[in-house]
């Protein structure tokens, strides 16, 4: 038996240290792959001159099995990738379509239900196409059937299949590309629900998701909300309601990176389920093949996240290295690492967790030796800590236009809090109350839990902490990491060699933004309501008219299991991403037209965010309830606030603004709307609020020249605003409209639409065509033409 076991052993071997001849090489066919996706997947003249860079170093290696095997990855890969693009593209080529009596496979650990509002994915059955699905449901019953269900189950609907939205301003999240990536090109909006049939099916992945949607279930109803939401979040990889509010908090911390990517929970119950296995007498041999088991399992059961796959994949390959003796080296075991997750996700490197989660490991493994030999093991964690942050800066501003100071520290802080303080007491709590309910020590633990994270979210009130970097070209992050590499090279780094790379590289992202000569004009996509951002070249001062905000329909029939979370992120995908892409971080004034949520709800987000040095808006806005109050709450936060009529002027050096309208203090409605007049270069603008037609013959008469070349209509095109004996007194050759995707109200109005078109005026709209803007520099005398971001992008 013994001399099986050896030859079974030696057999093994042989055949997995062929790993070996490639040791200290692998990383060169990692690069391969890595370039070929940047390459093929997102062709552009970066990647192509650093694949001409490493191509040269390649052949200079002069390591004959090395180029060899990068040959031969470069054709296999190479079809692969060509593969998966071919498939991208024919998806993005699938046409809209009504259907009937579709049969979806539900895939049950997607299900997301929030009041009326039911989302989730699933696979058509007939075709394998995945999709996202959205459904309003009727009653108390299906809310009740899908907030409970944990099992797969097929489900026959009626419905239109449609292509998912672009991005609709500069800056924000892309959810198109996101689901592009991961297979997913329609939306299905469901009309009706036929009939529902449990799927029996044979399916491993389906097996697991089940699993993993009944252990979500399980936490949701047996644990506090914060508790809960830490559980889901690192044991399962379920982001809830409650984790998606918080997430912005997150992310301005600089720890939603660290928090997202570190996979430090895979080493957690790794080394719980070793030392219980070596505890019963089980022998190495014995365990390789139970935690490799584990590893793969707990993959499948965090929803095949990046960080996890990419901790999985590492801490496998490290185990194989320990168990058949290999002499891998831990840049190898990366490189493999990084291979088996492109095969996965061709996608990987695109997306800003894969370049955080790979990009951080690659800059661990350099920088730990480093750090060894030069600071004493006292101090070893607090340096590795920050300088691990200072080197993730270039990554984090690229992806997120943003990095706080502040998460220098935190990560020495919050490291060993989540490895020997929540992530043991989670567990704990876990096991504990599945053999006794202890919900009287879960509450006081989750009001531990809310209490510390509300005391760290007051940090982001901090703006000396908080550096806005702005949306960075590839060229100057590509600086950045040059330089970071120019120092990891160095074996043994001086102090003074250390502080001018790592203080270079920080300059350098951070001040690119005071370089930048350009200034921009944007009517920014707020949905229903009004939001223009002036910015100045070189970052020199921002201005916004009016922050737009969701107007809400009051309904009093939606009440009980109608009514939703109340949670909505809306704010940080319209006018917040868009100041955060321009680099700004502070707002020299704030102009709000009047008193409607719909041109200020968003105001105190904006404030939150960002340093606002000045708050403007017309005498008698404070006679709007709503406002009163918000004027009341940001005066007790120290924002000054002034109350003009017509005929006040403000200087903003490139340009001027002056008051045209209310003449008297009013009510704060849409008659009395702050109207403005300005001109940057050649253009001329006109900013109308929601002013109506009595305040527009108002203007008529009361200013001879109201001609302009830019205006933004009144009321968002609504009949109650442009009347034909204005706009051909204004005669304006572009006009902005203002409104939301399919509004209640049918803005904009045909009539406003034809007095528009007697003049010949262009009309642009950003339920249309999202984000309009115009550019500037001062080395030029005019303004571009206006430019779109869901047709110029």
């Amino acid at each position: 038996m013994e001399k099986l076991t050896a030859k079974l052993f030696l057999k093994e071997t042989s055949q997995i240290t062929q790993l070996t001849s490639l040791s200290g090489m692998w990383v060169y066919l990692a690069l391969t792959a890595s370039l070929l996706s940047f390459l093929i997947l997102s062709v552009n003249m970066y990647s192509l001159v650093l694949s001409t860079v490493f191509g040269i170093r390649l052949i200079l290696t002069r390591q004959r099995l090395v180029i060899t095997s990068c040959l031969f990855l470069f054709l296999s890969f190479g079809c692969f990738f060509f593969y998966v693009h071919n498939q991208t593209v024919k998806g993005l080529q699938l046409k809209n379509e009504v259907v009937s009596n579709c049969l979806i496979l539900v895939q049950p650990d997607t299900v997301e239900v929030d009041g009326q509002s039911l989302k989730f994915r699933a696979v058509i059955t007939e075709s394998g196409e995945k999709i996202k699905v959205n459904n309003w449901l009727r009653t108390k019953e299906e809310h009740d059937y899908f907030l409970n269900l944990d099992d797969r189950v097929c489900l026959k609907v009626s419905g239109e299949l449609t292509s998912i939205s672009v991005k609709r301003n500069l800056g924000a999240f892309d959810y198109k590309k996101y689901a592009t990536e991961q297979g997913v090109y329609r939306q299905l909006k469901v009309d009706e629900i036929l009939s529902k049939s449990k799927d029996k099916s044979f399916s491993p992945i389906g097996i697991i998701r089940s699993c993993r949607a009944k252990i979500n279930r399980y936490i949701t109803k047996n644990y506090p909300t914060t508790t809960a939401s830490y559980l889901k979040s690192l044991f399962i990889g379920v982001k809830d309601h409650e984790f998606k509010a918080n997430q912005n908090q997150l992310s301005r911390l600089g720890i939603l990176h660290f928090f997202s990517i570190s996979g430090m929970h895979v080493y957690f119950f790794l080394a719980l389920l070793g030392y219980g296995l070596r505890s019963i007498g089980l022998f190495p041999e014995d365990i390789y093949g139970l935690e490799i088991s584990f590893l793969l399992l707990f993959l499948g059961l965090t929803g095949f996240s990046t960080s996890v796959g990419r901790s999985v994949f590492y801490i496998a390959i490290l185990k194989s290295v320990q168990r058949f003796r290999l002499t891998l080296s831990p840049l190898d075991a990366w490189s493999l690492a990084l291979l088996f997750s492109l095969v996965i996700n061709p996608y990987l490197l695109l997306t800003a967790a894969g370049q955080l989660s790979f990009g951080l490991t690659a800059y661990i493994i350099f920088l730990a030796p480093i750090i060894q030999k030069q600071v004493s093991q006292r101090m070893e964690l607090l340096v590795f800590s920050v300088v691990l942050s200072i080197l993730s800066v270039p990554i984090v501003a690229f992806n997120f236009f943003e990095w706080q100071i502040g998460s220098l520290l935190l990560t020495v802080i919050l490291m060993p809090f989540f490895s020997f303080v929540l992530m043991p007491s989670l567990l704990g709590l876990l096991i504990i109350n599945l053999v006794m309910p202890i919900g009287s020590v879960l509450n006081e633990f989750d009001a531990i839990l809310s209490k510390g994270q509300e005391v760290l979210f007051k940090l982001n009130n901090l703006d000396s902490f908080h550096i806005v970097t702005g949306k960075l070209p590839l060229i100057v992050v590509g600086v950045a990491i040059v330089i970071s590499i120019i120092w990891l090279s160095k074996v043994r780094p001086s102090f003074w060699f250390s502080v001018i790379c790592l203080v270079g590289m920080v300059a350098v992202i951070s001040g690119f933004k005071y370089c930048d000569p350009r200034g921009m004009v944007a009517f920014v996509d707020v949905g229903q309501g009004d939001g223009l951002v002036i910015k100045r070249p070189f970052n020199r001062g921002t201005i916004i008219v009016d922050t737009g905000g969701k107007l809400e329909v009051k309904n009093p029939a939606i009440e009980g299991w109608k009514k939703g979370s109340g949670k909505s992120s809306e704010v940080n995908y319209d006018i917040i991403p868009v100041l955060k892409s321009l680099g700004v971080a502070s707002i020299d004034a704030v102009f709000i037209t009047h008193g409607h949520i719909d041109h200020f709800g968003n105001l105190p987000m904006v404030a939150q965010q960002f340093k606002i040095k000045k708050l403007i808006y017309p005498e008698g806005t404070k006679n709007q309830s709503l406002f009163n109050e918000l004027s009341k709450t940001l005066k007790n936060k120290k924002i000054p606030q002034v109350e003009v009529l017509a005929g006040t002027k403000w200087n903003f050096s490139e340009y001027q603004l002056t008051a045209l309208a209310p003449l008297v203090a009013g009510k704060g409605d849409n008659d009395n709307s702050l109207v403005l007049k300005t001109k940057i270069k050649d253009k001329s603008f006109l900013l109308m609020g929601d002013l109506e037609k009595t305040g527009e013959e108002m203007l008529v008469r009361r200013y001879a020249d109201l001609k302009t070349d830019i205006l933004s209509t009144g009321h968002h095109g609504s009949k109650t605003s442009s009347n034909d004996f204005f706009i051909n007194r204004v005669r304006p050759t572009d006009a902005i409209i203002s409104c939301g995707v399919a509004n209640h109200f049918g803005h904009p109005n045909q009539e406003t639409l034809e007095n528009l078109a007697k003049v010949n005026a262009r009309v642009f709209r950003t339920d249309q065509q999202g984000m309009i803007y115009c550019t500037w520099t001062p080395f030029s005398s005019k303004l571009s033409q206006a430019k779109t971001v869901m047709l110029s992008e």
